[in-house]
């Protein structure tokens, strides 16, 4: 029979013939849905969960606005078992705009964006420590022209990690 044939899952897991009614295949059942209607959990931090939520939520209102414009006046209002109300866009992207807000207030409160730039901060720092490194050795093995020419490379190489991911091995940069 089919998957869940005969179970309450059904399309999930085994059919009742084949003990799907037991209760560990029932159990099974229920993770296996689950995990197909919420996702599989994943390792984050509280920063980054939050992060995620304001991406997510921003994205949300930004298509939830287009939607809004594309509305004629007269489809602003609408009948709702609940009697006249804004369209249904304009409630969701207030809702939205809500949750933004209060995930911005939860960001600011972790001090989020001080943490990131310390960060950038810490990796900048480590980065020119690197760099300064490779040069002081590399300095007295090199001919003049070698010395005069690695300043601009090295400046050259980063900008060019920050305009686009990496550069391909052997590439050289414009």
């Amino acid at each position: 029979m089919a998957a869940g044939w005969g179970t309450i899952h059904p399309g999930i897991g085994k059919c009742k013939l084949h003990g799907g009614s037991m209760p560990n295949h029932v159990k099974a059942a229920a993770k296996a849905e689950h995990r197909a209607l919420l996702g599989t959990p994943i390792e984050t931090t509280p920063e980054e969960a939050i992060l995620r939520c304001i991406q997510i939520r921003s994205g949300e209102v930004e298509w939830l606005t287009n939607r809004m414009a594309e509305l004629e006046e007269k489809h602003w209002i609408e009948e709702t078992m609940l009697g006249k109300q804004f369209h249904l866009y304009a409630r969701e992207r207030q809702a939205a705009m809500r949750d933004l807000a209060k995930f911005g207030q939860m960001a600011i409160q972790m001090n989020i964006e001080e943490r990131r730039v310390r960060i950038a901060e810490t990796y900048g720092e480590t980065l020119a420590a690197l760099l300064r490194g490779i040069l002081d050795e590399l300095m007295p093995h090199m001919d003049k022209e070698g010395r005069e020419a690695a300043p601009a490379i090295v400046k050259r190489r980063l900008i060019a990690l920050t305009s686009r991911p990496a550069l391909e091995s052997g590439e050289k940069a414009a």
